[in-house]
């Protein structure tokens, strides 16, 4: 992880607990036009980061399987 992303980090807000290796943060360094902070979904599988423009593209990328 560079710096930036370690800065972003620390000042993130976690929005679920550690389960199995995988934890989702919202990052409020970075805010869409829309005001929707940007979504980080970090997991032991996957090296770095996984950005998503908001908490809804997260959750549907995650869930949207389910919905269809």
């Amino acid at each position: 992880m560079n710096g930036a992303a370690q800065e972003s980090m620390s000042g993130s807000l976690y929005i679920s607990e550690y389960i199995e290796g995988q934890v989702y943060l919202l990052n409020p360094h970075v805010v869409g036009p829309d005001g929707e902070w940007e979504a980080w979904d970090f997991a032991t599988w996957c090296p770095g980061e996984v950005r998503y423009r908001s908490f809804w593209d997260l959750m549907e990328r995650e869930f949207g399987a389910y919905l269809s």
